[in-house]
């Protein structure tokens, strides 16, 4: 049985716990020791014990109010469901031979150390894609 802050406890497991604490303590166990060795606190072997049978955790039945940011039906069919991307050449700029558009990058590049990085900056030539200029710093 997992016991912890927040989690879902059922009715026979609750039982179980209160009937084991209940015989340790008839044993000579002090209560603090039993709950401790369960893996629940005093007071939550007090509320179980003091609720009884009849109760049960109500979290599951719990009537929770609606977000007001949530997602229509509509709203919800379409999400994830966007366009793919598509390969498609520059129309923008177009060279026919070189020199005439360039384009540039920066990249980080790792340095000797976890913390440390350098930015490489290079300048391509469009048409031959060969590196005009660069620079790390």
């Amino acid at each position: 049985m997992e016991f912890g802050r927040g989690r879902l406890t059922t009715s026979s497991n609750r039982l179980k716990v209160v009937e084991i604490i209940n015989t340790a303590i008839c044993d000579g166990a002090r209560q603090c020791k039993a709950c401790q060795a369960v893996g629940i606190s005093e007071r939550t072997y007090q509320r179980w014990k003091s609720q009884g049978i009849a109760t049960r955790d109500k979290r599951p039945d719990a009537i929770r109010p609606m977000p007001k940011n949530k997602l229509t039906h509509e709203e919800d069919n379409h999400r994830g469901h966007g366009i793919a991307p598509t390969n498609r050449n520059i129309t923008t700029h177009s060279a026919t031979g070189p020199n005439q558009v360039w384009m540039w990058d920066i990249t980080w590049i790792a340095g000797p150390a976890k913390v440390i990085y350098y930015y490489l900056y290079m300048i391509i030539d469009l048409f031959s894609r060969k590196v005009i200029n660069c620079k790390i710093k």
